[in-house]
């Protein structure tokens, strides 16, 4: 093993709490990156990043409702708007 932390969790060996804290650390800080970036990316998200970034997906009607998207539409219109474009 090269380091402490190199495989805190793995199929062999013990899972110590200090291994599990490890992880929970890691995931936390990759989860507070990926709010910082959706809350740059999309503005109007800022005030209500934490409502919606928790891990549950919405689809449809509701990712718009909570203007995690612009609109709805097929991927057929969506590819004929690029075409139009270029």
């Amino acid at each position: 093993r090269a380091g402490e932390n190199k495989a805190p969790i793995g199929m062999i060996g013990e899972v110590t709490k200090a291994g599990k804290a490890n992880i929970q650390s890691n995931i936390d800080e990759i989860h507070d990156a990926f709010r910082q970036h959706v809350a740059t990316a999309r503005p109007l998200l800022k005030d209500s990043i934490m409502e919606v970034a928790t891990g549950d997906v919405w689809f449809g009607r509701k990712a718009l409702e909570k203007k995690l998207i612009d609109r709805l539409i097929s991927s057929d219109e969506y590819i004929q708007e690029l075409a139009l474009k270029h």
